[in-house]
């Protein structure tokens, strides 16, 4: 078919009615305006299959999501705390055990809720409807929802609640003689009972506070937390904990793992027409909900489920009537391999003195300090956004540290890394150099998610070439993350056993460039350094590139040294000139 053709037909087909889009239009400015007209029957379609196809289970959550658009449609939302900060918002209603988008809405202004109790209040009971979900649910929400009179009204309807709240919400008690003091110990436990709501206050490194018709107020569980002694060193140990607050954080996290999954293989490319953005969204959550119930069908089959990508492809070529089973062309390589290098060199014989690239191992013993381990971390893995050849790829920590370093990791990404424009002063993190790069990031993370690795931080693909740092936990050495050089913010943790199992991992690849280790044994330290197939190691250390320094690799990762007394040498020739028959 000739483009023009094409283009002329795809001109005349319409979502909805042109002739109702008109009469829709001349209402603009009037209560009676649909903003989301021209979308209304694909919406409906959708919301409608979102609810046939699977039922959610016990736990739910309701959050924000947005969808990232600079549109002046009247609808665009600003939202600070999100990654995408500008766009439309949607009320997400999602299953806290897979991430699955049961029910959404899309904020086109206040008018478009009357109750008068307010946004959020009218956002979960448009969400939260008895007559399709029935009764008997857990719903998890965060303190722009959270108020004593939601929270009795899904009461009264069988659905339990509990969610973070803001003091200053109407309902919430206030008493004085009962409040948390800036000086109480972390671990410390208020709370007070009014019917079926608990509210609770809990100190950690700041006041937490949250509201539950569910749980009771304790139950024995603790939190490992950090203190300094009074000799200055830093210990662990295990403080009381809300079984509220224990509950809340393993299930409120539904909407946000439906996100990544969305992102990690979006359809959205840039449009002139702000409907069109909300299209390809739509296209994204069918899309993802299918894969989540392939991956559920699989479960109860006993089978094992295709990855997100190939599921993705499998779906396109079955949609357009074609096979998925040839197979992809392989990408080029990252680095041209060393042989080929040293081929192309051969024929004029000339010397040769590359660098090309690693996979760096970053072990943590048990004896290692983790403030100094955590600090080098976040600098040897993030710094460029995870782009330069010594950047640590692999993370090797020590089973009795290994909870404890994923959890200091997570608070210093939470409080150091600030993603976004490079001009702004509070930016830590910046794009990646290009789409395929992203892509690869992506593919990664998800790779590493449906192979049973936990993503703990970000790993959200967003716009352009921009991913939001990612900190993976249970990685195991079949994920792709671990095999192939990432060259972006990814770190992904593993666990080991004992000394010889971590250089083991360390030293299977075909590159060896640079090598980091924490350890305070000074046995350990030499045995270690010897045994790394690398040509630079870090001892307690993750910046080691200097003038003074020898640079350079092993194995694949290269020929020759820079830097240092001995990077001149690629470039001399040694002559030997041997006298004779002088007289004095």
């Amino acid at each position: 078919m000739a483009r023009d053709r094409y283009l002329t037909i795809s001109w005349n087909i319409h979502i909805s009615d042109p002739e109702q889009d008109a009469k829709n239009d001349q209402t603009k400015g009037t209560p009676q305006h649909d903003k989301l007209f021209r979308l209304k029957p694909l919406l409906d379609t959708i919301l409608i299959a979102c609810k046939t196809h699977f039922h959610p289970r016990q736990h739910i959550a309701i959050d924000e999501r947005m969808v990232a658009t600079k549109a002046h449609t009247g609808m665009t939302q600003y939202m600070k705390a999100k990654p995408t900060k500008w766009g439309f918002k949607l009320f997400v209603l999602a299953d806290s055990s897979n991430g699955y988008t049961v029910d959404f809405a899309i904020y086109t202004g206040k008018s478009q809720f009357s109750s008068g109790v307010g946004l959020a209040y009218d956002a979960v009971l448009s969400l939260v409807n008895p007559s399709f979900l029935g009764g008997g649910y857990e719903l998890y929400v965060d303190n722009f929802y959270t108020s004593p009179k939601l929270f009795m009204d899904l009461f009264s309807m069988n659905i339990s609640a509990c969610g973070t709240y803001r003091d200053n919400r109407r309902g919430c008690p206030h008493i004085e003689n009962n409040s948390m003091k800036k000086k109480d110990e972390r671990g410390t436990i208020r709370w007070i009972r009014e019917g079926p709501l608990v509210f609770v206050k809990w100190m950690d490194s700041r006041e937490v506070s949250i509201c539950s018709t569910i749980h009771p107020a304790y139950e024995g569980a603790t939190a490992r937390r950090r203190f300094k002694g009074n000799d200055g060193k830093w210990v662990t140990r295990d403080v009381p904990c809300p079984q509220p607050i224990v509950e809340y954080n393993k299930h409120m996290g539904g909407v946000d793992l439906s996100d990544q999954l969305i992102h990690y293989y979006t359809i959205r490319h840039s449009t002139k027409r702000w409907y069109r953005t909300l299209f390809f969204h739509f296209m994204d959550i069918v899309a993802t909900n299918a894969y989540i119930l392939h991956k559920e069908l699989c479960t109860e089959k006993g089978e094992t489920p295709l990855s997100h990508l190939h599921f993705l492809e499998e779906l396109t070529a079955q949609l357009c009537g074609v096979s998925a089973t040839v197979p992809p062309v392989k990408a080029p390589a990252e680095h041209l391999p060393v042989p080929l290098l040293l081929k192309m060199a051969a024929d004029s014989v000339k010397r040769v003195s590359m660098e090309l690239g690693g996979h760096a191992p970053f072990i943590v013993f048990n004896s290692a300090d983790l403030d100094l381990a955590v600090k080098a971390a976040m600098g040897s893995k993030f710094r460029n956004s995870g782009q330069t050849c010594v950047c640590s790829n692999r993370f090797l920590v020590q089973s009795g540290v290994y909870e404890d370093f994923l959890d200091r990791v997570g608070i210093a990404m939470d409080r150091e890394l600030r993603l976004g424009h490079g001009m702004e002063p509070t930016t830590t993190q910046g794009p990646l150099i290009n789409q395929r790069a992203a892509e690869k990031v992506a593919l990664q993370i998800s790779d590493a998610v449906s192979r049973g690795a936990r993503l703990l931080r970000g790993g959200s693909r967003l716009d352009g070439s921009f991913v939001e740092p990612a900190l993976l936990a249970d990685v195991t050495t079949d994920m792709s993350c671990t095999r192939e050089e990432t060259f972006g913010p990814v770190m992904p943790v593993l666990r080991f056993q004992v000394e010889e199992e971590a250089v083991a991992i360390a030293n299977a690849s075909d590159v060896g460039l640079a090598g980091y280790f924490f350890s305070s044994d000074v046995s350990q330290i030499w045995r270690v350094a010897e045994a790394l197939e690398v040509g630079i190691v870090g001892v307690n250390e993750g910046l080691v590139s200097s003038p003074e320094g020898a640079f350079g690799g092993v194995k694949q990762s290269g020929l020759g040294r820079e830097g240092s007394r001995y990077g001149i040498d690629e470039y001399l020739e040694v002559k030997y000139v041997c006298f004779g028959g002088l007289r004095p």
